[in-house]
This record gives C-alpha cells, sequence and structure tokens, in this order.
C-alpha cells in the first residue's frame, strides 16, 4: 500500500521502518495518505494506539478508537509536524507514559456492583475527557463521578 503515500511520506516511513521503534510499535501504511503506527502489546498502558502521519507530517494520535483530544499536552509538547525520526520515537515514548481515562460507570448512581464485575461493566466518558491520562481518570471524567 505504499504506492498511495506521497513521495517524501513514503520515504519518512521507509526510514521509520529501518529504525528499532520501542516495545511493540510497527509502522504500516494505511489504504489512505497515511503513516500509522500501531501498539501492539496489550501489556503496554496504550495498547492499541494509533498515531496517524498525515502527508503534510501533522500527526494524530488514537488509542482505543478514541481520539485524543487537540486540546491534550501531549500535542503542546511535540512539534506540530514530525520532521524527523527522532520526533517520532519521542513521541512514542512520550505516549508510553501515559494510561488511558477509566472514564466513569455507565450507571454511577446506582448501587455500587462487587469490584469483580464493576471492571467488566461498560463505562462512558465526558465530551470533554482527555483519553490520555498521568492518574486514573481525567479532570473531566472524575467531576462525573
Amino acid at each position: 500500500m505504499m504506492m498511495n503515500l506521497e513521495p517524501l511520506l513514503r520515504n519518512f516511513m521507509q526510514d521509520l521502518m529501518l529504525l528499532p521503534l520501542p516495545a511493540s510499535w510497527v509502522v504500516c501504511s494505511s489504504l489512505g495518505p497515511d503513516v500509522q503506527l500501531l501498539q501492539l502489546s496489550r501489556k503496554s498502558p496504550v495498547w492499541d494506539a494509533v498515531v496517524q502521519i498525515r502527508p503534510s507530517f501533522s500527526f494524530h494520535v488514537l488509542v482505543r478508537g478514541l481520539a485524543v483530544p487537540l486540546s491534550h499536552r501531549l500535542y503542546r509538547s511535540h512539534p506540530a509536524t514530525l520532521s524527523s525520526v527522532d520526533d517520532v520515537v519521542e513521541l512514542i515514548g512520550d505516549l508510553e507514559t501515559y494510561r488511558v481515562c477509566a472514564g466513569y460507570p455507565q450507571h454511577r448512581h446506582a448501587k455500587p456492583p462487587p469490584a469483580a464485575l464493576a471492571a467488566l461493566l461498560p463505562r462512558e466518558r465526558s465530551a470533554y475527557c482527555q483519553v490520555l491520562v498521568d492518574k486514573e481518570h481525567c479532570f473531566q471524567c472524575s467531576g462525573s463521578l
């Protein structure tokens, strides 16, 4: 699928493929014009993370299908455009320091279930959830508890 990539992005992808990335991160091209880096290890706090690098070399991060909002400090602490493979490695390293916001229980006003069952119940997130956090919940979701 590298044929769908613009030449500069294709070269960038080839450079990334030659580089030893942090554990369980792989590079692939999507069906569209982006290069994607995927975290495949369930042992990672951000398993199922996807870093999409666009033809403009800007990036966007999804974790377990949730878009990390552009207001997140992850975007403020990295260049808006990734100009080198070192920028990508730094971004991945930073991503690995976060964990996914646990959200809050769907039925938070009902009697709390036993702890073993609570872990299996669906959870909701605030519309303003930050997705990636240092603790268990982001400020927005902890306010909804």
